[in-house]
């Protein structure tokens, strides 16, 4: 699927390639998956800062299928099990424990390769209302501020 975008013709527009990240988005299920749409979305971004600094609303639509990635890794994070570091691996007080081997438990962010704050990140996007979201977006509420503000209660 990402194989696919990252080979894009030489002459394939921005605008194209951004329908082609959207597309990506949808269909990314795993965390590997949509690690590798946000690297492509994360190009785009830097791509279009350069060679497109005078028309701001490509800017805007690649920084937004970025932010739309980020918020589908949050939403595929939050719904995987969490995995709980040392706690059950049967440590005692003779300092036994079973082998990393033998252990079944889900695996970390750093066995996804996902830093912590990019997942803390993600996880606040994925939790904000669709409205705010849409906002967010569309470049009306500046990211750090939707995900450093507290969910409103109704």
């Amino acid at each position: 699927m990402t194989a696919a975008l990252a080979r894009s013709d030489a002459n394939e527009s921005l605008p194209a390639t951004i329908t082609r990240i959207e597309r990506a988005i949808e269909a990314a299920v795993t965390p590997e998956q949509i690690r590798k749409v946000i690297a492509l979305a994360d190009a785009a971004v830097a791509f279009a800062n350069t060679y497109f600094k005078e028309q701001r609303e490509i800017i805007q639509r690649a920084k937004s299928v970025k932010l739309q990635a980020e918020r589908k890794l949050g939403e595929i994070l939050a719904a995987m099990p969490k995995n709980e570091g040392a706690k059950g691996t049967g440590a005692n007080q003779y300092g036994g424990a079973v082998p990393k081997e033998n252990r079944t438990s889900p695996p970390t962010l750093a066995d996804l390769g996902i830093d912590k704050k990019v997942s803390a990140r993600a996880q606040k996007l994925a939790a904000l209302p669709a409205e705010q979201f849409a906002a967010v977006v569309a470049g009306d509420v500046p990211v750090s501020r939707a995900v450093a503000s507290k969910p409103s209660s109704a």
